[in-house]
Parts: C-alpha cells; sequence; structure tokens
C-alpha cells in the first residue's frame, strides 16, 4: 500500500492547511469512555506535523509521537510535554506495556494493520486504550449545493481517490489482537475556509499528490485549475464554511492476544 505522507511531501503545507479536527474527537473519545485523567503517558502513531500529538496534552502529562518521515516531523509542533522519534507503526521502539492511550489519527489505512495492532497491544499496560479516527472532506460547501456537483463531477474524475486500506475495524479483529471492541462513532466538524486555503489543503490531499505522483501535472497546475474552478463561490478575502464527517473506533486491552 503506497503511502502519500513520506518523505518529499510539502510538510510545510501540510502542517499549515490541514483542518484542526482532533479536539473533536479527543472530546468523543472522552465522552464515550471513562478515564481518569491526566494519565501519564500517550503515543501518537503516524503522528505527521504533530496536530494530533499536541491535542493529546490536554489529557496526558507526557506525549510520544512517531512517525516514519524526517520531513513530517521537522515540521512537527513543538511543545514542552511532547517528543518525537522517527519510527513506523509497525516497528515501534519502545519497551512493554508502557503507554496508558494510543492514538492514531488519519493514518491506520496506510499501516499494515495487522503488525500495527500487535505492537499496540504489547506497548499499551491492562486496560490501556487503543483510540483510531479518520476524518475526511464531503464534498459539501455549506449553503452551497452547486459546489457538491462541481465536487463529484468534476474534482474527483480529475483527482479520484487512491486506493487505501479499507478493512473496518471490528469485534472480530479487535479479538484476535488481544483488544476489546467499544465500538465504531461518527463526529463532525464544519471549517471556514477561504479559496487560498482550501486550495492549498486540496494540494496537501493524497488525490492532488498521487495525480502529481503519477505525472498527471504539476502542484501549481492542480492548484490554479481549483482556484479558477471555484473563484466563483467565494467573495474577496471571504471564507466559506466545509463540512467534515469523521469516525473513531475505540479499543481496550483487556485479554492476552492469541
Amino acid at each position: 500500500m503506497v503511502n502519500y505522507f513520506g518523505d518529499g511531501i510539502d510538510a510545510g503545507r501540510y502542517a499549515r492547511v490541514r483542518p484542526y479536527v482532533h479536539p473533536t474527537a479527543l472530546a468523543k473519545f472522552q465522552s464515550l469512555v471513562r478515564i481518569d485523567i491526566p494519565i501519564a503517558l500517550a503515543l501518537d502513531v503516524g503522528c505527521g506535523t504533530g496536530q494530533s500529538t499536541v491535542v493529546l496534552t490536554e489529557i496526558a502529562k507526557r506525549v510520544m509521537g512517531i512517525d516514519p518521515s524526517v520531513d513530517m516531523l521537522c515540521h512537527a509542533t513543538p511543545h514542552s510535554n511532547v517528543a518525537y522519534q522517527q519510527a513506523s507503526a509497525e516497528n515501534i521502539p519502545f519497551r512493554d506495556g508502557q503507554f496508558d492511550l494510543i492514538t492514531v489519527a488519519q493514518a491506520f489505512h496506510w499501516f499494515d494493520q495487522g503488525a500495527f495492532l500487535t505492537e499496540a497491544h504489547r506497548l499499551l499496560k491492562v486496560q490501556g486504550w487503543l483510540v483510531v479516527y479518520t476524518s475526511w472532506f464531503t464534498g459539501v460547501m455549506d449553503g452551497e449545493p452547486a459546489f457538491s456537483d462541481w465536487w463529484k463531477g468534476e474534482y474527483l474524475r480529475r483527482f479520484p481517490t487512491p486506493p487505501r486500506n479499507r478493512t473496518p475495524i471490528t469485534d472480530d479483529l479487535a479479538l484476535k489482537y488481544g483488544f476489546t471492541f467499544h465500538g465504531e462513532h461518527e463526529f463532525f466538524d464544519a471549517v471556514d475556509m477561504t479559496l487560498e486555503r482550501f486550495t492549498d489543503f486540496q494540494l496537501s490531499t493524497s488525490n492532488v499528490i498521487a495525480a502529481v505522483d503519477g505525472r498527471q501535472g504539476s502542484y501549481e497546475d492542480a492548484g490554479q485549475w481549483i482556484s479558477d474552478s471555484l473563484e466563483c463561490f467565494f467573495t474577496a478575502e471571504g471564507e466559506r464554511v466545509f463540512l467534515f464527517s469523521g469516525k473513531i473506533w475505540i479499543l481496550e486491552k483487556t485479554v492476552c492476544a492469541c
């Protein structure tokens, strides 16, 4: 499975424009699970530029963030209670039973999932939590149905979503790796963006990255086409509201892996 967010990505753009959905996901987790805070130590796997890592300082005294991309880690958000380290999800260089919480944001579909779940089970304390979540743009601009027609009819035709591992987390999968499954839950976000920011955001997605990697134009060409196509939806310096949807899966280490 190709991971489009490794070294060579414009990590500065990624850090600058990705929608900040992580507080919503964290709040959803806290609303569903009783957890005494602050916890001692959390681990964020596939942390990218650290948005999803820093938010964990709201509930954890210390947080580790790991990512295989040096470029991403060079742009990671600094925080006094956060340490970053280069490592893959399938080979995590920490001792057994060290963490109270492990999170994965927007990255599980790029992993070797069996190898990662084995590592997560090893690293968590008994009754520790594994929280996996993802969020995606729904293709909806609030109050503008014509935008959705453009998104489906033009954007996704030009920049289709590349393949990823869409295997769902289920009771059976959780049990196989030594977890109790506490369900799949939805969350939602509304994000204000200018035309410039929305264009930059699209240039940071796997849709556009895959097209450019496949020599189907440049980032400059993609950005100009998106901006020209959507200019009619924006006033000068104006923002529009874009709707995002997400899913969160919650697992607890309660039994030994077989």
